[in-house]
């Protein structure tokens, strides 16, 4: 191929041999114009270019989706389900946004160097405090599989004990349990001579909780039950848990079983009366009720 074939192919004209060097300044010129169009115009694919003068028209000439759509897709796993969206976010600072959907007020899942927590993000950071509020409501939740209360237990929609019930027992240690009368929960099964017992028949109190309705109330005292010989047994302590979840009683009293009482007492009275009645029986005399 010889010097200006290409020149000559892309339309340029020649510069002869004779042509006369006064007009050299005009054939330079003409070059410079020849560069000056080939900057301005557009470059098509073929020739390396974009074939578009926009950004738009470029993504539209190679196939490129557009930005909008871009914004709105996520690659998929090979299980065909998309990868979780995550962005480093500036207010609150130093925090790791993840979301599953675009828009205002969107799900998101705020993970910072101290803690995680759910809450609703809109596009102007604006819920930061939404963040906090969840993270409060979730702590103040109590764990299905087992957890540790440090407030109060409330049940005001409580079910009506119908069917299947059984008396509930708060241990000392704080956890609640279901009464057990079956013999496959005890050992060393004994026949007390209820007699034994001695005075189980604590000094009735009349008194007023503190911070209650200021209602009068009838009982017993635990710290006077605990300091019986007699009754010491059915007073309850204060127990404590170790981190191996050994507990062991503390020398606190909390309270008094007052189920064990009530039949330890009926048991006794009833002995009491059986005697009576043979003792009637005995001289002659018809008991009590014939």
């Amino acid at each position: 191929m010889a010097t200006g074939d290409n020149a000559l192919a892309a339309g340029m004209d020649l510069v002869a041999g004779t042509t006369p060097l006064n007009t050299v300044d005009t054939e330079i010129n003409k070059t410079r114009d020849y560069i000056a169009e080939r900057t301005n115009a557009v470059t098509p694919i073929s020739k390396g270019g974009t074939g578009a003068t926009t950004a738009a028209g470029a993504r539209s000439a190679l196939g490129v989706t557009t930005a909008a759509e871009v914004d709105k897709r996520a690659l998929k796993n090979t299980m065909n389900w998309p990868y979780a969206v995550a962005q480093v976010e500036t207010n609150p600072p130093h925090q790791m946004g993840m979301w599953f959907s675009g828009g205002t007020g969107r799900p998101v899942v705020r993970v910072d160097s101290t803690d995680m927590n759910l809450a609703l993000k809109d596009d102007s950071d604006a819920a930061a405090s939404a963040a906090s509020n969840a993270l409060s409501e979730a702590n103040a939740r109590v764990a299905k599989g087992g957890d540790t209360m440090t407030g109060d237990l409330k049940l005001p929609n409580a079910s009506a004990a119908t069917s299947s019930f059984t008396v509930a027992y708060i241990n000392g240690d704080g956890r609640v349990s279901k009464g057990t009368s079956s013999i496959r929960y005890k050992d060393l099964l004994e026949d007390p001579d209820v007699n034994t017992l001695g005075n189980i028949f604590p000094t009735l109190r009349q008194y007023k909780f503190k911070n209650g309705d200021g209602k009068p109330t009838l009982g017993y005292i635990a710290e006077e039950v605990a300091e019986s010989p007699d009754l010491q047994r059915f007073a309850v302590y204060q127990t404590t848990v170790d981190d191996d979840g050994n507990w062991a009683a503390t020398n606190v009293v909390d309270s008094i079983d007052f189920i064990q009482l009530l039949i330890a007492q009926t048991a006794q009275l009833h002995a009491r009366v059986s005697e009576l009645e043979d003792r009637l029986a005995a001289q002659g005399e018809p008991a009590t009720g014939e």
